[in-house]
Order: C-alpha cells, then sequence, then structure tokens
C-alpha cells in the first residue's frame, strides 16, 4: 500500500504534518454535497486538510481537494463542505487525538497511515478545543 498523504497542522509558528484527519468525522457525519474528482494512490480519502491551532481551538483553514463542479473540475473550496463559512472554520464537531510525528521513521508499517516514528507530539481535542498535549519518545526495534 501506498503511504498517505499528510494533513498540516500550524502550531506556534511551525507547520507539522499530521497522522489524523480531522475532517473525516465531519465529512461522515454531514455528507455534504460535493463531487470531488477520483483519488490517486497517495490520497485515498481524496482530500488534504490545512489546520490550525490559534488560542488553543483548532481550524480548518482549507481542503485541498479537486472537485467537478458543472462537468469542470477545479479546486475545492471551503464553502464546498461549509456553505456559511467565511475564512477559517472552527472544529467544533471534532474530540480526540492530533498525531504529529517528529523526527525520522523508525519503522515503516503495513499500515500507510502508520508508520512508527522517533517521537510523536499527541494533542488531545475536545469539541474543536485543545485540552492536553504531551510527547512520547520510541526506541528503534534491534
Amino acid at each position: 500500500m501506498t503511504i498517505q498523504v499528510s494533513e498540516r497542522l500550524h502550531l506556534r509558528g511551525e507547520t507539522h504534518a499530521m497522522r489524523s484527519t480531522p475532517l473525516h468525522a465531519y465529512l461522515h457525519i454531514v455528507k455534504p454535497v460535493v463531487t470531488q474528482a477520483p483519488a490517486h494512490s497517495a490520497c485515498w480519502r481524496g482530500y488534504v486538510g490545512e489546520w490550525e491551532i490559534f488560542n488553543n481551538r483548532l481550524y480548518l483553514l482549507a481542503i485541498n481537494a479537486t472537485v467537478i463542479d458543472k462537468n469542470h473540475q477545479r479546486p475545492a473550496r471551503l464553502t464546498d463542505y461549509f456553505p456559511e463559512a467565511r475564512g477559517k472554520v472552527f472544529a467544533h464537531w471534532y474530540s480526540g487525538k492530533l498525531i504529529l510525528p517528529i523526527g525520522e521513521t523508525l519503522v515503516q508499517a503495513t499500515n500507510p497511515y502508520n508508520p512508527v516514528f522517533a517521537e510523536n507530539r499527541v494533542l488531545t481535542i475536545k469539541a474543536g478545543v485543545l485540552v492536553q498535549e504531551i510527547q512520547s519518545t520510541h526506541q528503534a526495534p534491534p
């Protein structure tokens, strides 16, 4: 299986790859009427979300995807998924962990979403609000 493209998270002036997909929960519940162009093997979900944490709140800044509109392909807009959006969108629907890999890859797992990195920063989000941040370290296998 192909390793999947990561979501991106802006946090304290740095941009991180993110192994979590917080938009998935929204799309599963709301099912917006958007026709996405076919996915490619490095992005089966069909989009890459760009996120930020600002004042301990998780926001969706952009959805990098291609949609089909009146038989023409065009870049996706936030309003395709959030019709009332005026700028960034507060991720009130998301509760879970955001996993930010840090350092080198220690083990390339068979699951393309789950390689093992030297460290992970784990952000716990509840209803869109950052409630905990921890860092974990992994040891390379012998």
